[in-house]
């Protein structure tokens, strides 16, 4: 991986890398975050749960919403503001695959279809304009795992 310890700002590695990454059946009401740190988000016509595939009823920020609203990659390209990605879920914070995620009984991260791809997201080539592109879904994928780390589900579009 081509980062550097800089551009994490201090967050984990896997925290950081779901900024910017294409949403799953959901979508921001707004292209800028609020003042007031609630960004409103809508579901996608028929939006199915990232984990299990039943009807979402809610979405999950990946990132929680609560560690950073923006992250600012940086890379030799310029900066990019980054926001969490937004996934379809069934359920609530507490109850269904949205509960199970907030209690660490699942977890959902981005994985890269090639390291190639990660380097050339955070050398700032892939990056560059590229916030919640869906085109990403040609480079990797949302990955669903247990807390034994077994794969659940892969995700893309």
């Amino acid at each position: 991986m081509s980062y550097e310890t800089k551009q994490l700002r201090g967050m984990a590695y896997l925290l950081a890398e779901c900024y910017g990454k294409p949403h799953w059946q959901a979508h921001y009401l707004s292209e800028c975050p609020t003042k007031a740190g609630v960004d409103r988000y809508g579901l996608d016509e028929g939006a199915r749960c990232v984990v299990c595939g039943q009807n979402a009823t809610n979405a999950h920020h990946a990132p929680p919403k609560g560690v950073m609203r923006v992250f600012p990659l940086e890379t030799g390209r310029g900066t990019f503001p980054m926001r969490p990605a937004l996934l379809a879920v069934c359920g609530s914070g507490t109850t269904g695959c949205h509960g199970d995620i907030h209690a660490g009984l699942l977890k959902v991260e981005w994985a890269w279809d090639d390291p190639g791809f990660s380097d050339a997201w955070w050398d700032g080539m892939l990056s560059e304009g590229a916030a919640h592109d869906p085109g990403l879904y040609a480079c990797g994928c949302w990955r669903v795992t247990d807390r034994d780390g077994n794969v659940v589900r892969e995700a893309r579009a």
